[in-house]
């Protein structure tokens, strides 16, 4: 496969994605302290939004990049 058909089929799933689930989560952790008693840890969730036209134009620059990669050259 050419790496355009490849990039084309990745905006696409990645647009998709974003117009189904609209946003991702995440949890960062970090250490505050550790001591040889106990460690004390912090856990928060950081949230993403997509916006829609964003999720769509993923998906047309997905297709255009698909279908110029899978054409055969002249």
């Amino acid at each position: 496969m050419k790496g355009t058909t490849i990039a084309g089929a990745i905006f696409m799933v990645l647009g998709v994605q974003g117009l189904a689930y609209g946003l991702f989560t995440y949890a960062l952790q970090s250490n505050k302290s550790e001591t040889a008693a106990a460690a004390l840890a912090s856990h928060m969730q950081q949230k993403i939004t997509i916006p829609l036209g964003l999720g769509a134009a993923g998906v047309a620059i997905g297709g255009l990049l698909f279908l110029m990669g899978s054409r055969k050259p002249d």
